[in-house]
């Protein structure tokens, strides 16, 4: 139903907008950029038309032949820039009171000083509102500085992570991207990538709630596109960078690392390496309690400590070959290698048990845990340019992904006091995972405004699961047949997409497209002498429209059907632990959630943003709650039923409250109502319903002499998720940095956590007098201190879009760093 209503809006929608009557108070601005000196054009400059606050109305690059032309920008008065790095800044005035305005020849001056770098005065926002995303601009941010990409990550506004490593925004679960490309992962997988991601190599991160057609449909709640930076200086050059940091809980923690970029641009070449290790002590300490029963009642009450030692390494390798002017080849090849150890520590860790206020038994346990994370891609592309001035291009694009992911468990409970029996066991399981992807991308231009998309792709995900559970008994290690495994699981995902985007005019702007996935699926439990196979077909509309009724107002509207297909550690029966006591099952039953999704967009001045959305998500994929007589916990996904949600987003960005002092602002108000599929012999379904709440603040003192103080906080409110309730969060980070050697090297210094209330807490009350509580206390507290240097000479090559793939991460249990997209490489 919600479908037909959302297409029935947008049609009507859509057939206003064509048929309204176009403004023609809008100017076109010409001219072309050359060296001042030699008089040779400069090609990939950029132009800027900037309003009174510098923002930009307006940008462009100029052509191979120095030449641009600006549309489509509202009468009035204006600064015309061109930047290009290496050259010192040109601007014009402009008086936009006709259809057409040549500015002629702008002669722009070498800047003998700086050629290493272009200061550009327009401002970039921390965060920009767009039709079909939110872009956090994190590159020049203090407390990016020394951080990794989940630090980073966790900053965005409307983004959650829990302990388990699952991301949202907006309370729904997402796929996140590497540079336009799938990271493959979520989970713990998805978190040793990030924090194995040099959160200085991020330029920035694109949060789509709606994404187009050209994405991949997987992520119910949408993308985070985490894109890095690039180097344009011809020559050699590069940047390093090194951090230490650490603050006192039960012991001393620290962290410490550093990485280098090293790039190597030539007329008809560009080769890029950088690398980047990490090493951290990061704690976290954990109580539940278990509660069953009503008049008499058992109770278990569990305190762990847990100490992480994380030792990651990521590389990276790309080549880029322009064979003409028109036509580029290329590859990248990236590497993650992470080991992590989690082991219990301290002589409290405790699971008290009580019968009727009395305790029953005391038990003393030891957790040692170890992972290693070894994750390979390599990618193959060609971009051709046939006409630019139409800018026709056909992407190729060729993967192959291999991880190999071993975890190994060794847990003793011993009792101390009162009945019960000791057990000893251990585990261990290895993962390999095959990854084959191709896909092929097509766009052009027509009508001049208008922009047609289209492209298909296929992927083969091929995963082997090992895990052999053992019990120590009369003195011996013996295999545990029922809780060994043994699970081989094959994907197929073929897909085609189309879009069509326009500007009607100046004042009216839409973008449609549809994209249809096939999914089969095996997955062979063979320890259970189980099979399973599902095959389905799916089609996902995606609308966006937008209203620009002046220079200071703009409207959108939005809708997109989406797929949430579960991930390989949900598909994957075997068992892991989280404490003495508690214990996670994947379900290789399980079915894809599916989500459409509706919004209203409102934006004024640039720097105020509101939108109103809807979504309803079906076969929502949960943690189910299961108990022993002893209360032990097993957590099973299952799919749950139906989650709906509503509400809104308001957002101020970097609003300037002086010359020197910047607010950011984000509150999002959302009611999510839960309802779980009907029992058999059930008269009511269960649910679970209230208001969540997200509160991002940020400000931002910009001082004389390159410094740059940051202050930022973050509330989170009660979520209702399935069976669970998360009780509301907060934080607050603060930092300060200084440029110097003409704004080459960085020393900053970041205080995360400064309160100390990073702690993660979840209910769960079921209809059998079962109530459960767990409190996470993560270790974020940390003083951290780094530094950063760029360096090379030579003039830059402005940034060429070569390619701009875009991929889906769907798939979940252990893929690493995307290989991928050129963007800008040559």
């Amino acid at each position: 139903m919600i479908q037909r209503i959302g297409f029935l809006f947008l049609f009507v929608f859509g057939s206003i907008s064509f048929s309204a009557a176009l403004s023609t108070d809008a100017a076109a601005v010409k001219g072309i950029v050359v060296d001042k000196e030699t008089g040779t054009p400069l090609a990939y400059a950029t132009l800027s038309v900037l309003d009174s606050m510098e923002y930009a109305v307006a940008v462009t690059t100029s052509s191979e032949e120095g030449t641009f032309l600006l549309e489509n920008i509202p009468y009035g008065t204006y600064t015309l820039l061109a930047t290009f790095i290496g050259y010192k800044n040109h601007t014009t005035a402009l008086l936009l009171d006709q259809a057409q305005c040549h500015v002629g020849v702008l002669e722009m001056e070498e800047d003998v000083q700086t050629l290493t770098t272009a200061v550009i005065t327009a401002k970039v926002p921390l965060i920009e509102h767009k039709i079909d995303k939110i872009v956090m601009n994190v590159a020049e941010a203090v407390s990016t500085e020394g951080s990794n990409a989940l630090e980073v990550l966790r900053k965005a506004p409307g983004v959650t992570i829990d302990m388990d490593g699952n991301v949202k925004l907006n309370g729904q679960p997402v796929s996140v991207w590497i540079d336009g490309r799938p990271s493959y992962l979520s989970g713990l997988e998805l978190e040793a990538l990030l924090r194995a991601t040099d959160g200085t190599t991020i330029d920035k991160i694109e949060l789509m709630a709606h994404p187009s057609a050209r994405y991949d449909a997987a992520g119910s709640g949408g993308i985070i596109n985490i894109k890095m930076k690039k180097n344009l200086l011809k020559g050699l050059s590069g940047s390093a960078n090194a951090f230490y940091g650490g603050m006192k809980h039960n012991v001393f923690e620290q962290e410490g690392g550093g990485g280098t970029m090293l790039n190597l641009r030539t007329d008809k070449s560009n080769t890029l390496f950088t690398y980047s290790g990490r090493v951290e002590n990061t704690g976290l300490d954990m109580n539940s309690v278990t509660v069953m029963g009503e008049e008499i009642q058992t109770e278990h009450r569990a305190h762990t400590d847990l100490m992480a030692h994380v030792v990651s390494h990521t590389a990276k390798l790309a080549q880029d070959i322009s064979l003409t002017k028109k036509h580029t080849v290329g590859f990248i090849v990236t590497t993650v290698f992470q080991d992590q150890d989690l082991d219990s520590f301290g002589n409290e860790n405790f699971t008290d048990v009580y019968l009727g206020g009395q305790m029953l038994s005391k038990t003393k346990s030891t957790i040692k845990n170890g992972s290693a994370f070894k994750n390979v891609i390599s990618n193959i592309n060609y971009t051709g340019m046939f006409q630019e001035d139409k800018a026709q291009e056909l992407t190729f694009n060729a993967d192959y992904a291999y991880y190999d992911i071993l975890s190994q468990n060794h847990q003793e409970n011993i009792l101390v006091s009162g009945f019960g029996l000791d057990q000893i066991f251990r585990q261990k399981s290895h993962q390999y995972i095959n990854l084959f992807s191709g896909r092929v991308d097509y766009q052009q231009t027509f009508w001049k405004t208008g922009m047609l998309e289209t492209g298909i792709k296929w992927a083969t995900t091929q995963t082997d699961n090992n895990l052999l559970r053992e019990d120590f008994a009369d003195a011996q290690w013996v295999p545990n047949r029922d809780l060994s495994n043994v699970f081989n699981y094959t994907e197929h995902i073929g897909a085609a997409y189309a879009s069509v985007g326009k500007m009607l005019g100046v004042k009216w702007m839409f973008k449609v497209g549809v994209r249809s996935e096939y999914t089969g699926a095996r997955g062979e439990w063979i320890s259970a002498n189980e099979v399973s196979s599902k095959d389905y077909f799916n089609v996902f509309p995606t609308v966006f429209l937008g209203y620009n009724p002046s220079s200071l107002w703009r409207l959108t509207l939005s809708y997109s059907s989406r797929i949430g297909r579960p991930s390989f550690t949900q598909l994957n029966p075997f068992r892991s632990y989280i404490d003495a006591h508690s214990s996670i099952e994947g379900n290789p039953n399980l079915d894809p959630q599916l989500a459409d999704q509706i919004a209203l967009g409102v934006n004024f001045k640039t720097h105020y943003n509101l939108i109103l959305l809807y979504s309803h998500t079906r076969k929502t994929i949960i943690q189910n709650p299961h108990y022993d007589l002893e209360g032990n916990k097993l957590l099973i996904y299952e799919n749950f039923g139906t989650q709906s949600m509503a509400g809104g987003v308001l957002a101020i960005s970097e609003l300037p409250l002086t010359k020197w002092l910047y607010l950011t602002l984000n509150g999002t108000c959302l009611y999510l109502s839960n309802v779980a599929k009907k029992e058999v012999g059930q008269t009511d379904a269960y649910s679970n319903n209230g208001l969540f709440t997200n509160v991002y603040g940020q400000i931002t003192f910009v001082l004389p002499k390159d410094w740059k103080i940051e202050l930022m906080t973050m509330y989170q409110g009660k979520i209702p998720f399935g069976y669970f309730i998360v009780d509301p969060m907060f934080f607050a980070n603060g930092g300060i940095k200084k440029n110097f050697l003409n704004n080459k090297a960085t020393i900053s210094l970041n205080v995360n956590d400064i309160f100390r209330t990073f702690e993660s807490k979840l209910a769960l009350q079921s209809d059998d007098a079962i109530r459960y509580t767990l409190n996470e206390g993560m270790h974020m507290q940390k003083v951290r201190l780094s530094f950063s240097i760029r360096f090379g000479q030579g003039k830059a090559a402005r940034s060429r879009r070569v390619g701009d793939l875009e991929e889906a991460s769907r798939i979940n249990p252990s893929e690493a760093l995307s290989t991928g997209t050129r963007e800008g490489v040559l």
